[in-house]
């Protein structure tokens, strides 16, 4: 029995959505056995013109077909993102091994940053806790003025906000976006920011992970540093 038969043995005489709705669930070949009807079945359009079932069926995959792309093109942007993250952060890891000086450490971070992390200015503040002691500053700012970042010593990316404005005056470009390393030990504090004239060069969206990462190790290669010089204890 085809689906037409069926059909008759099934629908009353007088159809209702419903009815027509679940026959054609049913009975999905009903469509094949009657593929004429996808021409002739017009569908209205905000345009005032009409268009066949089967045109709105190509317009439809084709939108999302559209989407998914789009989707897709967005996950591989994220991943290769990701991964030259993770690169440089190795990269930076890899140069810090045998640093045994502060000085040392100061100039490598400098160099790395303004290269492959694309930083217009880097201010870099360490505390001895004790006496609140400056170990080093490049930037003549109260550390205490970070004192939100310490709290939850959550890295942040994202545009200059009104709360640290004068924190990049003298600079020779207008810092736009920055990102804000805090670091914490029993003996000292510090933190580390990366300025970018480019409002977009730090967004808001940029994967706290990372920055986290590059804050644990900047603190692993820092410590035993200051220990050697005697800022720690």
């Amino acid at each position: 029995m085809n689906a037409k038969e069926k059909m008759t043995g099934e629908l009353n005489p007088e159809l209702n959505e419903e009815q027509v709705r679940m026959f054609l669930a049913k009975y999905p070949e009903f469509i094949e056995e009657n593929h004429g009807l996808l021409l002739n079945l017009a569908i209205g359009h905000s345009s005032g013109a009409a268009t066949s079932l089967l045109e709105k069926q190509n317009s439809l995959l084709r939108q999302k077909i559209a989407e998914q792309t789009e989707e897709r093109k967005k996950l591989v942007s994220a991943a290769n993102e990701n991964w030259s993250y993770l690169s440089k952060i190795n990269d930076l890891t890899q140069e810090l091994i045998g640093v045994d000086s502060l000085s040392h450490f100061i100039e490598k971070i400098s160099n790395r940053m303004s290269g492959e992390f694309g930083a217009d200015k880097i201010v870099l503040e360490f505390v001895r806790k004790k006496e609140e002691t400056k170990i080093y500053s490049n930037s003549g700012v109260s550390i205490k003025k970070f004192e939100p970042y310490f709290d939850h010593l959550r890295p942040f990316s994202g545009p200059v906000s009104s709360e640290l404005d004068g924190l990049y005056e003298g600079s020779e470009v207008v810092i736009k976006s920055h990102v804000i390393v805090p670091m914490n030990t029993p003996e000292w504090r510090g933190v580390i920011l990366l300025g970018s004239k480019d409002v977009d060069r730090y967004r808001g969206d940029l994967e706290t992970e990372f920055l986290s990462l590059l804050r644990d190790i900047l603190v692993l290669t820092v410590a035993p540093m200051l220990r050697n010089e005697g800022f720690e204890g």
